[in-house]
């Protein structure tokens, strides 16, 4: 899969809302028949959004932390160019829409994208949890598949639950604890199928909680 990056759009403050920018991505695609999509990266506002959901690109990812130089969350967003990046980009929008409750709990804002109340784990979760719980995988980008592990066990899990109440990144010496805690909510709410490799999670966190 081909895609290209649209690093910045700059139209000055006397002609801007006059479509200008606009016209330069429509020119743009005019020179990208090969690719299978355009990608951008900005600081999100919601002016900035809208420019470019008027230009036909798709949101797929938004940031857990504010950058120094915007003060903005980072922001995704795909324009698909064939048939493949067509799927690239429904896939990315629904798992954002499946983290949308986990990210808007985090950030303490609302995502311009309609949320999707499942708590049903998938086999991407179960990737996404194992990696965490195998400290290969930091918290902040586990937020949608441990919000959905904890909606589905009934265990207490303190640092896990708290961790999102605080909205803090964890220390080097308490992110075992929050492997520890993955790896014990896995097992409780995991199927006979993925036990035996739960069961690997579940030594190595006790293990890495006995170095810490």
């Amino acid at each position: 899969m081909r895609g290209r990056r649209v690093s910045r759009i700059a139209v000055h403050p006397a002609r801007q809302r006059e479509g200008t920018g606009q016209q330069l991505i429509a020119g743009a695609l005019q020179y990208t028949r090969d690719l299978d999509y355009l990608s951008v990266s900005f600081g999100y506002t919601g002016e900035l959004w809208r420019f470019w959901h008027r230009c036909g690109f798709v949101l797929v990812r938004m940031g857990n932390h504010r950058e120094a130089s915007s003060g903005c969350y980072t922001a995704m967003a795909l324009l698909p160019m064939s048939n493949a990046g067509k799927q690239l980009a429904e896939r990315e929008h629904y798992r954002l829409r499946r983290d949308a409750q986990a990210l808007a709990k985090w950030n303490g804002e609302t995502l311009p994208v309609d949320p999707l109340n499942d708590a049903v784990l998938s086999d991407d979760d179960w990737l996404e949890l194992a990696g965490f719980a195998f400290a290969h995988r930091p918290l902040l980008t586990s937020l949608g598949c441990l919000l959905r592990l904890l909606q589905t066990s009934e265990l207490a899990l303190p640092a896990l639950r708290g961790r999102f109440t605080e909205k803090t990144s964890a220390t080097r010496s308490y992110v075992p604890h929050l492997n520890f805690q993955a790896a014990r909510c896995y097992w409780s709410v995991s199927g006979k199928r993925p036990r035996r490799r739960c069961s690997h999670l579940m030594m190595f966190a006790l293990s890495v909680c006995a170095i810490a």
